[in-house]
C-alpha cells in the first residue's frame, strides 16, 4: 500500500464515508428543492445519478482503505487541477449552449454534472485498475449500466427536454397547417 495518497484521494481516503455521502446527498438534494412542479423529471438525474455516486465512492472508498491506489499521474496536482477545469467546463458549456430557465436545471448543469463527472474520473480507475478485486469492479459496472439505461429511458420518453412541458406559459412551436 502506497505511505501517502496525494490531494483528493487524500481528504476522500481520510474522511468517513459518511460525510462524503451526506454532501453528495446534499448536492443532489438542491435539485428537488430548485425544481418547478411543472418540469418534468428525470428519472437519470433523481435516481441513477445518486446510486451511481453512492456505488462509486463506496466502493472506490473501500477498495482505498484495503491498499488500492489509483494510477500514480492521477495523483499529481497538475492532473487533478485539469480533470477539474475540464468537469467545470464541461458543465458550464453544456449551460451555456442549452440556457435552461428552469433553475434545477441550470443548478444541475452548472454543479452536479460537473460533480458526478469529477467523481467518475477520480475514482472510477480505482476500481477498475486494481485487480484484486473484481467484485467491486462488477457492482460499478452495474451502476454505470443502470444509470446509462436510465439516461437511454429518458431520452426516449423526452424527460431532457423542459420545452413544451405541457403548460400555458410553455413556449409552443406553430406550424404552418397544409391542406
Amino acid at each position: 500500500m502506497k505511505p501517502n495518497f496525494e490531494y483528493f484521494y487524500s481528504v476522500f481516503a481520510t474522511s468517513p464515508l459518511w460525510v462524503t455521502l451526506a454532501l453528495v446527498y446534499v448536492a443532489l438534494g438542491v435539485i428537488l428543492f430548485l425544481r418547478d412542479s411543472r418540469e418534468r423529471v428525470q428519472f437519470s438525474v433523481l435516481l441513477g445519478e445518486p446510486i451511481l455516486l453512492t456505488v462509486v465512492l463506496v466502493v472506490a472508498y473501500d477498495l482505498l482503505q484495503r491498499g488500492a491506489y489509483p494510477p500514480e499521474w492521477m495523483e499529481s496536482e497538475m492532473a487533478q487541477t485539469c480533470i477539474s477545469g475540464v468537469c467545470v467546463t464541461a458543465g458550464l458549456m453544456w449551460w451555456a449552449f442549452t440556457l435552461p430557465e428552469q433553475r434545477a436545471v441550470v443548478y444541475h448543469r452548472i454543479v452536479v454534472a460537473p460533480l458526478l463527472i469529477y467523481a467518475c474520473v477520480m475514482l472510477l480507475p480505482v476500481i477498475f485498475f486494481s485487480d484484486k478485486y473484481p467484485d467491486k469492479m462488477a457492482e460499478a459496472v452495474i451502476a454505470v449500466a443502470f444509470w446509462l439505461v436510465l439516461v437511454i429511458l429518458d431520452l426516449k420518453a423526452g424527460r431532457f427536454s423542459q420545452r413544451n412541458r405541457g403548460d400555458e406559459t410553455a413556449p409552443r412551436i406553430v406550424s404552418p397547417r397544409v391542406d
